[in-house]
């Protein structure tokens, strides 16, 4: 990601922009019937984090909310976001 060039990151963000303006995330997510857990950075400037909260739709969605974290958990804070993982996975084995 951080060797992209703007380009690159522009065709992805369009990208994005219609896949979920086509359908909503979680609405994709329900009828896999897997676990789910979202990882959500409470200072996140691209998705209000009270937008975390449409994943309650989904059976079994839990949703975390990392403080003083943005957009990208796994850049901004990678120790906690695979703590958060981690405990998530190893909670299902």
């Amino acid at each position: 990601m951080r060797t992209a060039d703007f380009p690159a990151v522009a065709t992805a963000m369009r990208a994005s922009t219609a896949y979920l303006a086509e359908r909503p995330l979680p609405d994709r997510l329900i009828p896999l019937g897997t676990p789910l857990h979202v990882v959500f950075g409470a200072q996140d400037r691209r998705w209000r984090p009270s937008s975390a909260a449409a994943y309650g739709a989904v059976p079994s969605a839990t949703v975390t909310y990392l403080p003083r974290t943005g957009h990208t958990p796994p850049i901004e804070d990678p120790h906690r976001t695979a703590a958060v993982l981690l405990a998530f996975t190893t909670a299902r084995v």
